[in-house]
């Protein structure tokens, strides 16, 4: 019965309880993208691309992207830090490895922000927050390696 009420909760968690969520833009347009942020009443948008253009969609161009979760009463930070640079992309890319990002991004990125002071994540921006890439699966996408480290901090996280 308490592993059944367990598992139950672990589903079910309430939004108040969620500390941030990740989310992917791939798949989706802008209206349903924005809609969804707003049903889960995030405060912020912490886009995580290296560089914050998209030349596939063009709505979630930085400027683009910024209009329209202003116009909904969402704010906009772009942190190109704890993005992938596209000569580590370019070299997953020709190895045929994601594992290589995900190594670089452990390294250089996981350790640096997510394994020692959180600050950054916590006075960065209105809460809750929305970690954004491109990918729509977040096992496919750098976030989910940044949502990990932080649930070893006892941080919970949910992918809309």
């Amino acid at each position: 019965m308490a592993l059944d009420r367990k598992r139950r909760r672990i589903v079910t968690r309430p939004a108040e309880e969620i500390d941030f969520y990740t989310v992917g833009y791939q798949g989706r347009d802008i209206v349903s993208f924005v809609a969804s942020l707003t049903q889960a009443r995030v405060e912020t948008l912490l886009d995580i691309r290296f560089t914050p253009v998209s030349m596939y969609k063009p709505a979630f161009s930085r400027k683009n992207l910024e209009t329209a979760l202003s116009a909904a009463g969402i704010d906009y930070l772009h942190m190109p830090d704890l993005g992938v640079p596209s000569e580590v992309r370019k070299q997953a890319a020709q190895s045929g490895r994601r594992s290589d990002i995900w190594a670089w991004y452990d390294e250089y990125v996981v350790s640096r922000f997510a394994e020692g002071n959180l600050d950054w994540f916590f006075n960065s921006a209105n809460h809750p927050i929305a970690m954004m890439c491109v990918e729509r699966d977040p096992r496919d996408c750098h976030r989910h390696l940044l949502a990990d480290a932080l649930s070893r901090h006892g941080l919970i996280s949910r992918d809309i």
